[in-house]
């Protein structure tokens, strides 16, 4: 009897704190973009609103090692705030330091340092846990999706310049990965990359939990936006 009850308990709690959990990661998701994009607008109020776009276009996801310095030089950062807190398989030295083809086990403690040559740093990429909304210093050559009939999205070169409000301006976003730019037809589970050329991952393998929930809605839920007075980000202040 005092087994039954206390399965019927656990019943009945697990799914609640399962949801408080999830709540947490929420928050902290939501920190992590809040102060990368702090770390985007001090840059900008240094360079005239200018972002530090990457050399190399790539996927959303692959941002170079200089343009991290950025904002790890910024504040008291560190690496984890580029990765969501569901997503922490891909928090991992192989993907932090993925310019440098690591194979698949390295040890966090691996020795050796980075390039140091700036010319290296632009052009070597971290994989994120976030879509970066930021354009190339030649531009990307094809616009930004705009699912289920939305705002259209750009690429962003700067916090004082941009086509639409910087209130609706997207910026960092969650990543939902598939193999074709149809959601309704594409397949999320089977998106491919350099990541299985390397090592035989899917991003579909490594998708954050809170995504996984609702696969096929494309649309960012938790934002990092441009914006000029409210939270969590403003922009630098102009005069």
């Amino acid at each position: 009897m005092v087994i039954a009850i206390i399965a019927l308990l656990l019943s009945v709690l697990m799914p609640a704190l399962r949801a408080v959990r999830e709540q947490g990661r929420r928050a902290v998701c939501a920190k992590n973009e809040k102060n990368t994009g702090l770390g985007l607008f001090i840059y900008a109020n240094d360079y005239d609103g200018k972002l530090p776009m990457n050399v190399v276009d790539r996927w959303l996801f692959d941002v170079s090692y200089w343009t991290t310095d950025i904002i790890l030089e910024s504040g008291g950062f560190d690496r984890h705030i580029f990765y969501c807190p569901s997503w922490r398989k891909r928090d991992n030295i192989i993907f932090w330091r993925y310019g440098e083809g690591f194979p698949a086990g390295t040890s966090e403690s691996y020795p050796p340092g980075e390039p140091t040559a700036e010319s290296t740093r632009r052009n070597m990429h971290r994989i994120m846990g976030y879509f970066w909304f930021i354009d190339t210093q030649s531009g990307r050559s094809n616009p930004p999706m705009s699912p289920d009939g939305g705002a259209p999205k750009e690429w962003v070169r700067s916090v004082t310049a941009t086509k639409s409000a910087p209130a609706n301006v997207e910026l960092i976003a969650d990543v939902t990965a598939s193999n074709g730019p149809n959601r309704e037809t594409s397949d999320f589970s089977k998106a491919t990359g350099g990541c299985w050329t390397r090592w035989q991952i899917k991003p579909s393998q490594i998708q954050q939990t809170h995504r996984r929930q609702h696969p096929i809605r494309r649309r960012p839920r938790k934002l990092a936006k441009l914006q000029r007075h409210a939270a969590p980000l403003v922009l630098p202040t102009q005069h």
